[in-house]
């Protein structure tokens, strides 16, 4: 007896793919809303992205390679994470950081894209000046006006955020005179000079001193902080308790 022979054939379909990714984006650091631009870490980076695609065979994995001062000193292992995070490279202040993220199709075409890379401060804003009067004087008549000034200056990052407040010192007791719902205001600066000018246009106590303790913090967020040698209030002129009369004789001959 014949038994007949059936053949199967097994047709396996395959997708083409000679595109590489679509680029998406790239930012230094782990918030993809913020591309930082100075740190103050000494090992410690990191970058994001996102919205890398390919239509065709779909994306596979990623790589990171590290560049210090425009030189690329280390290319990490593959990963499938849209963030990367290394501590095993060592950063000196004014170091310029940038990383390349090599993103791979499933077919194995990839395409690079660098960040514009950040600038490592490791040094808190410098004191400039600070003084709770126009004059400079240890002592105001006005008593209805703080007119503080000071200034802070970073040569490498920049001020990004001045917090102060201002306390009231009287009988050996110092208290916050302003803000009075807050531990601090906040100013964040703008480009431009770092000068700060606040009047507090407020009643100020006859006979208490009045001090503005002010933090600066740049841009790499390090900050230093600072308190002014005060103002006393002295609106009354001096009060003469008692006149005296010398008898002078003088004798002629």
């Amino acid at each position: 007896m014949h038994i007949p022979v059936v053949k199967f054939i097994l047709l396996v379909s395959v997708l083409v793919d000679i595109t590489p990714p679509i680029p998406g984006f790239t930012v230094d650091g782990l918030d993809l809303a913020e591309d930082i631009s100075f740190s103050s870490e000494t090992a410690t980076k990191s970058v994001s992205w996102d919205n890398f695609t390919d239509p065709e065979s779909g994306i596979d994995r990623y790589q990171v390679s590290m560049y210090k001062n425009n030189e690329k000193v280390k290319t990490f292992a593959s990963t499938t994470e849209t963030n990367f995070t290394d501590h095993s490279v060592s950063m000196d202040h004014e170091d310029k950081i940038m990383f390349e993220v090599e993103t791979f199709n499933r077919a194995g075409l990839s395409i690079s894209q660098k960040t514009d890379g950040y600038t490592i401060d490791h040094t808190p804003p410098n004191l400039v000046f600070i003084q709770d009067n126009v004059q400079r004087k240890q002592y105001q008549i006005d008593d209805g006006l703080l007119n503080l000034q000071w200034e802070f200056h970073d040569s490498e990052s920049g001020i990004k955020e001045y917090r102060y407040s201002v306390f009231q010192s009287i009988h050996g007791l110092k208290r916050r005179f302003w803000p009075i719902t807050s531990n601090y205001i906040s100013i964040l600066q703008t480009l431009g000079s770092p000068f700060r000018n606040v009047n507090i246009t407020k009643p100020l106590l006859l006979g208490a001193t009045y001090t503005v303790h002010v933090t600066a913090i740049n841009e790499a967020k390090l900050s230093t902080s600072h308190e002014s040698n005060g103002v006393t209030v002295d609106s009354t002129p001096p009060l003469m308790e008692k006149v005296g009369f010398t008898k002078i004789q003088c004798f002629f001959k």
